[in-house]
């Protein structure tokens, strides 16, 4: 019996509110879209108060306003609605040809929790790959979860940063060092979540910042191009389903 209690229930932190991939191959053009809708976040009753999502990309600073349900983008000192068809942010497009186009086309996704707690308590951190909150997927549907890099990182270097201030190339540096994980095994059998270490959280302190990079694995993109069976002579398109959702419990020791 799993003997942890949930204290931030599912934050299905639509890591492509993060994504729309474009994949340019030669003369024709595929884009490779991340079907998602509005970021839902749930916290129920324990020792997380409250949290903030920011997103940086190499271009721009973003982040969800809770009061609002919305994506904004940091301009000109003021944070600023996006408009868009679709519920998300542009991130640069992945190039299978000339890979030195494909430098900054990920994104860091920064997730700030408030917490208030008189002894030092740990929490556990789960990336789960749930098929069930795609929308109407079809049956051969691809999800984001079978395409993606994801990197990891607990750091409180950045607390004092101004507010809207680009943390691309600092995380950047920071991440070099972190090694990659996905959702396969080393047999490289798909497993559906990655499981990282506990995270203790500091009584001296009422709040902790986590950082995710999200990047492409380059060759199962370029795998399901292969696959995909699209005219090249036309421009077609490749969806994959956001499935991806961070589950953190507090764990009773």
């Amino acid at each position: 019996m799993d003997n942890r209690r949930l204290i931030l229930s599912i934050i299905e932190l639509f890591l492509s509110i993060a994504a729309f991939f474009v994949v340019s191959l030669a003369w024709f053009a595929i884009s490779t879209e991340v079907n998602t809708s509005a970021i839902p976040l749930s916290i129920s009753g324990g020792v997380i108060e409250d949290y903030e999502l920011n997103y940086y990309t190499y271009y721009d600073v973003y982040r969800y306003d809770q009061d609002y349900d919305q994506i904004e983008v940091y301009t000109q000192g003021f944070w600023n609605p996006i408009d868009l068809n679709e519920p998300g942010i542009y991130i640069s497009e992945y190039d299978p040809i000339l890979t030195v186009n494909n430098e900054y086309n990920n994104i860091f996704i920064e997730l700030h929790l408030i917490y208030n707690i008189s002894e030092n308590t740990q929490i556990s951190l789960d990336l789960i790959a749930d098929s069930t909150m795609a929308s109407n997927p079809p049956l051969d549907a691809i999800y984001l979860s079978e395409v993606s890099f994801i990197q990891f990182l607990n750091t409180s270097s950045y607390t004092l940063s101004p507010e809207g201030s680009n943390l691309y190339n600092n995380l950047t540096n920071d991440f070099n060092e972190i090694s990659t994980s996905k959702f396969y095994d080393i047999s490289d059998v798909y497993t559906g979540s990655i499981n990282y270490e506990n995270i203790t959280l500091d009584a001296n302190f009422n709040e902790i910042y986590i950082y995710f990079n999200i990047s492409y694995d380059e060759t199962r993109i370029e795998s399901v191009i292969d696959n995909s069976q699209l005219d090249v002579n036309n421009i077609g398109t490749i969806i994959f389903y956001q499935d991806i959702k961070i589950v953190i419990r507090e764990v009773e020791l």
